[in-house]
């Protein structure tokens, strides 16, 4: 893939944010809302009794991370008003959606990426469970099926690429002008994001990144990649449940 990107973004726009203010400002509300959670959580404990609460109380770290994503959904949506607030402030000739990447969709992409995806998929299908599925079967255990699917086929994958592959991923591109810093930017702190650190998972990630990102891009539509991302982790989602299907415990 070379370094030109679609015509789209040849037209010089002002750049709403520097790379440093949507790092540090993220990171600061991501702590804020981080904390905020642990303690609505441990609140609310005390006002119900939750059987999955006492779950998470014996396992501090899905804890933390059931916290840390609640969060980050939290940060995603302070970030995308702030971008609002930014294009009326500066008078930008773009939207919202523009800038986050929802433009002019290339079908021919998306159906290549698809096809790729699925294959992949059924290549590794029904053998030993991956670092994020041991992670899967950890959610399913503690919030049962449908919850699991919620925050996992639908919500990871809206939040996670309008932050990384839309925010992040712009806001790097308009500093630097370069496709490669722009992606690696944003694939290394997506990569990092899902707490698990692992080479295998972190090359895993890094190199779904870049299929999203170029979905993003040469399929016109930040649209894409959330598509994408929904595939790939409700067909992770099923290989996960035929894996464990003889475990009666996860229904």
């Amino acid at each position: 893939m070379n370094n030109q990107l679609p015509d789209e973004y040849d037209d010089e726009t002002p750049s709403l944010f520097s790379l440093l203010e949507i790092l540090g400002l993220f990171a600061l509300l991501l702590m804020i809302m981080t904390i905020i959670a642990l303690l609505g959580m441990w609140f609310l404990n005390f006002l119900f009794d939750f059987e999955a609460f006492q779950i998470l109380k014996q396992n501090q770290n899905k804890l933390f991370t059931l916290c840390f994503y609640m969060a980050f959904c939290l940060a995603t949506l302070f970030m995308v008003m702030l971008v609002k607030w930014r294009i009326d402030t500066l008078e930008s000739w773009e939207s919202v959606s523009s800038y986050l990447g929802f433009l002019e969709p290339n079908w021919t992409v998306l159906l290549k990426w698809t096809a790729v995806i699925i294959g992949f998929r059924l290549l590794s299908w029904g053998g030993e469970l991956s670092g994020d599925q041991i992670g899967l079967k950890d959610d399913l255990f503690v919030y049962g099926i449908w919850l699991s699917l919620l925050s996992t086929v639908i919500i990871a994958p809206i939040f996670e690429e309008i932050f990384f592959r839309g925010i992040l991923w712009r806001a790097t591109y308009d500093k630097s002008q370069s496709f490669h810093v722009a992606f690696w930017v944003s694939g290394v702190f997506f990569a990092l994001a899902h707490l698990n650190f692992s080479p295998f998972a972190l090359f895993h990630h890094l190199l779904f990144s870049y299929v999203v990102t170029h979905a993003r891009l040469y399929g016109g539509t930040l649209a894409f990649s959330i598509f994408l991302h929904f595939l790939h982790n409700f067909l992770l989602f099923l290989d996960t449940l035929f894996i464990l299907s003889k475990d009666l415990t996860i229904w």
